[in-house]
């Protein structure tokens, strides 16, 4: 096994510095390759910029969101009843509902409806 081992220096038995000089890799010529690094560079310019784009509309829809929601707090959003109540007095029901004591239910069973034929 060690005999076997020595023999293969590398990770690929069959490629060594002979071999990888027979390569042949293709290039473009300067001009074409002038053409794609400008279509490329104007493509990554086009993505910086619509990715900071996003950014700002994510920016804007956080402060649309808490905008939203302080005016709907304010009852800013809808025409107001002028019969409704307001948060405050709302608020105020409710707190003294939840301390005062549950309503005590009164007798048992409602008495069954008699259907003469």
């Amino acid at each position: 096994m060690r005999r076997h081992a020595n023999r293969q220096r590398g990770v690929q038995a069959n490629l060594n510095l002979p071999h990888i000089h027979e390569i042949r890799i293709p290039v473009a010529p300067k001009r074409e390759a002038d053409e794609l690094v400008r279509v490329v560079s104007g493509a990554l310019a086009l993505h910086h910029r619509l990715v900071d784009r996003g950014d700002a509309l994510a920016r804007n829809l956080e402060a649309l969101d808490q905008s939203s929601l302080a005016k709907a707090f304010r009852g800013e959003l809808v025409d107001q009843n002028p019969d409704d109540e307001t948060a405050d007095v709302l608020l105020v029901r409710i707190k003294a509902e939840a301390v005062a004591p549950p309503a005590r239910k009164t007798g048992g069973r409602k008495p069954r409806e008699v259907v003469s034929k």
